[in-house]
């Protein structure tokens, strides 16, 4: 059980899936961008980049766009997600992945979380953050059961990792019972920072 415990401490990668060639021959700005080598890379895309950029090369369906984000549907690893790309001043800092799968098994949920988890620990090393908040912790000895848990609204988790770039927040838990949600977030740690700042400004502006 220790084990079992010990592996729950783990990551979540959203790889590249099926990219193909891309549309258009970016501009000489575009491609540096697009070469430039960071480990926060995700699907092959920077932070920085115009939502052009992300439209003429993201090769999954296009969902639409809604409030200025681009919504594309993939499946990943095997699992059926929204990607969702969000811009400001029309530069790309921060990417969400929703995971739409349909789960029978309550337990595959926290499978599918450590199905990646070599993956991510290979790139951004152990989680700076790990947090497992219990509203009811009659399951907390028994890992078997904590799909039953999240589902319950028992459990959620909330894992973060970072590195000099970017940090990526997994979360899996049920604000509304019996409805988990189950998100990866990527975010540019710059861009976060002045995003804060420029709400911030806001609310002290606002009547």
């Amino acid at each position: 059980m220790r084990i079992f415990i010990a592996i729950l401490l783990f990551s979540f990668l959203i790889p590249a899936v099926g990219q193909a060639e891309r549309k258009k021959t970016p501009t000489p700005e575009q491609e540096a961008l697009l070469k430039k080598d960071l480990t926060g890379v995700l699907r092959g895309f920077v932070w920085g980049l115009s939502r052009t950029v992300i439209l003429e090369n993201e090769q999954a369906p296009f969902m639409g766009e809604e409030n200025g984000t681009l919504l594309y549907l993939d499946y990943i690893r095997g699992i059926k997600s929204t990607i969702a790309y969000e811009f400001e001043d029309d530069k790309l800092w921060r990417a969400r992945i929703f995971i739409e799968k349909k789960y029978s098994v309550m337990q595959d949920r926290i499978n599918d979380l450590l199905l990646v988890n070599e993956d991510l620990t290979r790139r951004f090393g152990k989680p700076v953050k790990q947090e497992f908040i219990w509203k009811d912790k009659s399951e907390k000895n028994f890992p078997e059961n904590w799909g039953w848990a999240v589902y319950r609204g028992e459990l959620f988790i909330t894992i973060v990792w970072q590195n000099k770039e970017t940090e990526v927040t997994a979360y899996l838990g049920a604000k509304k019972l019996y409805n988990p949600l189950f998100n990866v977030t990527y975010v540019d740690r710059r861009a976060k920072q002045s995003h804060t700042k420029k709400q911030a400004d806001k609310l002290l502006l606002a009547p």
